[in-house]
């Protein structure tokens, strides 16, 4: 704009607002828990809720798996599902001792791992063996005959949990080779996203766990975000949720719209650098989000983790 025509166009541009809008409504201070942008969120609510009562089944059936293999009665309890990028999953965080085993697709294609702490291991070997001295020496390595019995262990651990996938339509798993915590997932990229299932053995031992780190995908097979069956294959009832769980993953674009406001061409043809323009929503009233080019909630906007953020309201 023109200096003679700026300081007009503003001057009404204000009065205009002033007289619709009437005087400016100091904005509240709103609270907002900040996101965790340290760790992703690939599942929905819903999707998390049947993850866990998978999980839920799966300790059952692991248990007694165990209990047959080790002849004494196992209790497994679930721990509530972990999100993780994978260049900040903390694998070696129990130093050496802990016993990590890579876990595949049936395709031979890594997709995870089962992490069993050392003093548990040794526990269980012992079990095994029938000799309680195993379980209280922490410094002897596994004999060739123990570390078989090891894998035994976590081969028919996975075995059972590949079942609970295949019986809700996911894929088979299987028992890979033993390795190091530092190798242990070699083809992850940092922005790869995996989580972790954790199984607290018995009570009151936060040490003794039994976990499971799977690539986000392999869960996704069982958590409803794709069709797994042919048509037909199922009824009516199973083939609407799976329409509806294919809908729930479709992309689609938000926006939030700060203002609207009326320009004459004149006055766009005259902005410049470091012009103001005032627009009818007053300070404080909450902004929209829009879908589509519909309007679908309002908030206020919010400072998270030094971003910008919106504040869901109505």
């Amino acid at each position: 704009m023109t200096q003679a025509t700026s300081k007009f166009d503003r001057a009404f541009l204000r009065l205009q607002t002033v007289a619709k809008n009437g005087p400016t409504v100091a904005s509240e201070p709103i609270e907002a828990a900040d996101y965790d942008w340290n760790a992703p969120c690939s599942f929905t609510s819903a999707q998390l809720d049947k993850i866990e009562r998978l999980s839920a089944r799966a300790a059952a059936c692991i248990a007694g798996k165990l209990g047959e293999q080790l002849h004494e009665e196992i209790q497994l309890s679930t721990v509530p599902l972990s999100q993780h990028y994978a260049g900040r999953l903390a694998l070696s965080e129990g130093g050496a001792d802990s016993y990590h085993f890579s876990v595949m697709r049936e395709d031979r294609e890594q997709c995870g791992l089962v992490v069993i702490p050392g003093q548990l291991a040794r526990r269980w070997v012992g079990k095994a063996l029938g000799d309680s001295e195993t379980a209280s020496d922490s410094e002897r390595e596994f004999s060739p005959l123990e570390s078989a019995l090891m894998r035994d262990v976590v081969v028919a651990v996975v075995e059972v949990l590949s079942g609970e996938y295949r019986a809700v339509g996911g894929g088979g798993l299987q028992c890979g080779r033993q390795v190091s915590a530092e190798d242990a997932l070699p083809e992850a990229r940092d922005e790869d996203e995996y989580c972790m299932l954790v199984f607290r053995v018995g009570e009151g031992d936060d040490k003794a766990v039994l976990s499971f780190v799977l690539a986000s995908e392999v869960l996704s097979e069982v958590a409803g975000c794709g069709i797994t069956s042919k048509p037909g294959d199922k009824p009516s009832e199973d083939s609407r949720d799976n329409l509806l769980a294919c809908i729930d993953q479709a992309s689609v674009t938000a926006g939030v719209s700060l203002m609207t406001i009326e320009l004459s061409l004149r006055q766009v043809m005259n902005l410049e650098v470091g012009d103001v323009l005032i627009s009818d929503v007053c300070v404080g009233q909450p902004l929209e989000l829009l879908v589509g080019g519909g309007v679908v909630f309002s908030g206020h906007p919010v400072s998270c983790d030094g971003r910008y953020a919106l504040q869901i309201a109505t």
